[in-house]
């Protein structure tokens, strides 16, 4: 009995450049969480060829005495953003120095979250945004719920490890 040869994948469940997984925002937030799902989306890319976003939002006060230094003068908005994105370019080659340069940063200033997570999705048109998030039980809407329901693209949302327990 001969063997019936493959035929070709049909075209409708080929991966196109507009797939879900062709531009990757992931919010970041240097946490365990926020690796994981970094971690997460570079995995995609080996896969599909995705390219990645990664954004930090910084709020002017705190964050800026962060990233510049504690006792550090308090930054312009434009260099707080320069700085972020620096501070994020130096992490990705740390962390994951063969992806250094495939990982495109943007920085957002401000204090509301969803709606700079939902600008910089925009800005990067991603397909789909990555998100960390912990287990929790609560009345009111969390961050993550208001990202999901104020997005126009794919969200995709990894459990962000507990607390003591391996990343």
């Amino acid at each position: 009995m001969a063997a019936t040869p493959l035929r070709a994948v049909p075209s409708a469940f080929a991966w196109e450049t507009d797939s879900t997984f062709a531009r990757i925002l992931v919010p970041f937030d240097f946490s365990a969480g926020a690796q994981r799902a970094l971690a997460a989306a570079l995995a995609m890319k080996r896969s599909f060829g995705s390219k990645i976003h990664l954004f930090h939002m910084a709020t002017p006060g705190n964050d800026a005495r962060i990233i510049r230094g504690v006792g550090g003068a308090e930054a312009h908005v434009g260099d707080l953003a320069l700085e972020t994105e620096s501070r994020l370019l130096r992490f990705v080659e740390r962390l994951f120095p063969e992806h250094g340069g495939e990982i495109a940063v943007h920085a957002g200033i401000g204090a509301d979250l969803v709606q700079g997570i939902e600008r910089a999705a925009a800005d990067a048109r991603a397909t789909l945004v990555l998100l960390s998030a912990r287990q929790k039980q609560t009345v009111f809407r969390t961050q993550v719920e208001k990202v999901v329901r104020s997005l126009d693209c794919a969200v995709m949302i990894v459990c962000a490890p507990r607390a003591g327990a391996p990343s």
